[in-house]
């Protein structure tokens, strides 16, 4: 949520599960998401993710940033795990978290759920190609571990404080997404 500064936020405990029989996840890949000013990057040491963007966010119609993901193919559903270690603060509304995509273009069907620096959480959808983003503002607790998991057309949102017991914080989402996803 920045176009001038770059953000970092650490990511660790990041598995792709649940795919469906005959599924498969590609090789992790990285780029960056729409025309952001400053070019993102990512790096990972031992488990840990580190990844810097910066960009006018993931809502609206586009989304501009940075995305690191896992290509999941032949496959309905899938569920992406991430624990939020840090956040830099380039903006209050500035997000971290995981995304499950159609493809990989800036205007594509996703839902997002997402740390912000000193506003708390945000869930995201946007439920057709360039179709506008609905968002939902969660204030509650501080969850370290977010959860999207994608059943055939369906998204659901999960929060938790310690990776083992799982809230959901939100109803399901019908998406237009085929049978290739991103998760990341």
């Amino acid at each position: 949520y920045n176009t001038a500064a770059a953000g970092t936020a650490t990511f660790d405990n990041v598995p792709i599960t649940g795919l469906s029989a005959g599924g498969s996840q590609g090789p992790r890949t990285a780029a960056n998401l729409g025309t952001p000013t400053v070019s993102g990057s990512n790096s990972l040491s031992g488990s840990v993710y580190t990844v810097t963007g910066a960009g006018d966010n993931m809502e609206g119609t586009t989304d501009q940033g940075y995305f690191t993901w896992w290509p999941v193919t032949n496959s309905a559903d899938c569920t992406i795990t991430a624990r939020v270690l840090t956040q830099t603060n380039t903006n209050a509304l500035a997000t971290a978290g995981v995304m499950i995509r159609e493809v990989t273009t800036n205007t594509a069907a996703r839902a997002y759920m997402a740390a912000t620096p000193s506003s708390g959480f945000e869930w995201h959808t946007r439920s057709a190609s360039a179709a506008s983003d609905a968002k939902v503002s969660l204030t509650v607790g501080a969850p370290l571990w977010l959860r999207l998991q994608r059943s055939a057309e369906f998204v659901s949102v999960y929060q938790s404080s310690n990776g083992t017991a799982w809230s959901q914080v939100g109803t399901t989402q019908a998406l237009a997404m085929g049978t290739e996803v991103e998760a990341g």
